[in-house]
């Protein structure tokens, strides 16, 4: 059986990597974009790409380790930096499935890999295309979750396990850890959740793991180095001036509300196709499993209201961007021109998501999985928040929640996990209407990069 499991592990991660490979040749450089156009002209500005790295470091961000490496792979032929695209989402695809397997390892890894990334590219055209099959997009929004899921994977491992990481996986984790560093996003959620894994593993067996102590440094060192940054301060200010100008009049908590506006409403709206997925197995779940009819019906609510957002906006575009109940679009637009917040819809999306919130937790028996879900929930929204201190939070368009659909893409995971435990998922009908799901995710993805 287990010699199976494991044909059957390696026949799909090659059918995904031949579908990686014809998906990421339509990819590459856009010369009419100007971070395209800026970072290929690199090799003959400087004399070196680590000339520029410096320079950058001191005038631009402080992302030195992508500063260094994005220039020097595009420098190349266009494929090496479509091989690089292709390894990170074979190991988003490997390393997302081996989490979710951590807790319920009876079942095939493949079978979560394969869930998790299929809501993952249909959630979301437009924040897939900028942060995956642009290049300056994947190297800032693809790479560090991909470094995230591999460092939470051992750190798991070694909570759920007690199987302690050995010193050449050390060695290996300390690029993932440095490269993480480098995104600001991505990088709090890891230290965040290494915080709670050591704590949960001190209260566990009554010791200090080590090597999850040494791997929380290497993430605040780098993260220090990319926050230190002597163009931090230089680029906040233009980039006010430049995107945000009534930022610097905004008292911390005008922000922080302005910001949570912005991602809530994004993050219920603009996903509406992730949390319909999600929403959907949630309510298979409660109702065929848990059979809690008071739990399934309160789930029906946030799921109609999104639906209902679907319908009407593939009725009529612009009554969802008007609408009371729906006005998503408003946000971002009002509060750069400091105009009034539509707070129907903001209080609306709040109620909705802390109603999902609810009811993901209450569909799990175990405590520890309730609490790393909510964790991984909660991380989608504040992985998003936190950019409400950031005068480009709406400058930097859809891209910035990437990270937060991972995060929600993961939470999706687990509820499908949960779901598996509990059926026979080898039977015939099972198994089709999983193969239905996967093969629309991936043609729609298709269908989005050959049109």
């Amino acid at each position: 059986m287990e010699l199976y499991k494991n044909k059957l592990n390696y026949i799909i991660y090659i059918l995904f990597l031949i579908f990686l490979c014809f998906v990421m040749n339509k990819a590459g450089l856009q010369l009419s974009i100007v971070d395209d156009k800026y970072f290929s002209t690199i090799p003959q500005t400087y004399n070196s790409i680590y000339d520029f790295a410096v320079y950058y470091y001191h005038e631009g961000n402080g992302r030195y380790l992508v500063n260094f490496i994005m220039p020097y792979v595009i420098q190349f032929n266009i494929w090496v930096w479509r091989i690089l695209n292709i390894a990170a989402l074979m190991l988003f695809f490997i390393f997302s499935g081996k989490i979710v397997h951590l807790f319920y390892n009876k079942y095939h890894k493949v079978i979560f890999s394969l869930f998790i990334i299929s809501v993952l590219v249909f959630a979301n055209w437009s924040i897939f295309r900028w942060s995956v099959i642009w290049v300056p997009g994947s190297f800032n929004y693809l790479y560090p979750p991909v470094c995230l899921l591999i460092i939470l994977y051992f750190a798991f491992r070694t909570l759920i396990k007690n199987y302690s990481i050995k010193i050449y996986e050390l060695i290996l984790l300390l690029p993932f850890c440095i490269y993480l560093g480098n995104s600001e996003q991505a990088c709090l959620i890891g230290i965040c959740l290494l915080i709670l894994v050591i704590g949960f593993y001190y209260v566990s067996y009554k010791t200090i793991n080590i090597p999850l102590i040494v791997i929380l440094i290497l993430l605040l060192c780098s993260f220090y180095i990319t926050l230190s940054s002597p163009a931090t301060e230089l680029r906040y200010m233009l980039e006010i001036d430049k995107w945000y100008p009534v930022f610097k009049e905004l008292s911390l908590l005008q922000k922080s509300f302005y910001g949570y506006a912005y991602t809530v409403c994004y993050n219920l709206y603009y996903n509406n196709y992730l949390l319909i997925i999600l929403l959907n197995v949630m309510i298979t779940v409660i109702y065929y499993i848990r059979k809690n009819s008071k739990l399934f019906y309160l789930s029906l609510i946030p799921f109609c209201y999104i639906l209902l957002f679907v319908i009407l906006r593939g009725i009529n575009k612009s009554f969802t961007e008007n609408s009371i109940l729906y006005n998503f679009m408003a946000v971002a637009e009002n509060i750069v021109k400091h105009q009034d917040i539509p707070y129907i819809s903001v209080f609306i999306a709040s109620f909705i998501i802390l109603l999902t919130l609810f009811l993901t937790v209450s569909i799990f028996n175990s405590n520890i999985l309730r609490f790393f879900v909510l964790m991984f929930f909660a991380a989608s929204i504040m992985s998003a928040f936190i950019l409400s201190f950031s005068p480009t939070i709406y400058a930097s368009g859809v891209r910035i929640f990437f990270i937060p659909n991972v995060m929600m893409s993961l939470t999706a995971g687990f509820i499908f996990a949960e779901l598996i435990k509990n059926i026979d998922y080898t039977q015939k009908k099972y198994s089709i209407i999983y193969t239905i799901f996967i093969i629309v995710c991936l043609s729609n993805l298709i269908g989005y990069i050959f049109k």
